[in-house]
């Protein structure tokens, strides 16, 4: 699943919407996939591609319905996850 580029800057807001869920953080999640915070937010953004295992360690990380969230392919985040 890819970004919608016209949603990218909500990209970052639903992001910390998932993470704040789970008590966790954008740098966090950055160590977590050793990755830096500003790569991070610049892929969340659309401003960066990520590599596949990158948005392979995302999806794992966050989960489907959550990363779905993230993307904007779905505007409603599910407590299941």
């Amino acid at each position: 699943m890819t970004f919608d580029r016209s949603a990218s800057p909500v990209a970052v807001r639903r992001l910390r919407a998932v993470l704040a869920l789970r008590d966790q953080s954008i740098i966090g999640l950055a160590r977590r996939l050793a990755v830096s915070d500003c790569h991070l937010r610049a892929v969340v953004l659309g401003a960066r591609q990520p590599s596949s295992r990158l948005r392979d360690a995302l999806v794992a990380e966050l989960g489907e319905g959550p990363w779905a969230f993230v993307c904007g392919a779905v505007d409603v985040l599910s407590a299941k996850g």
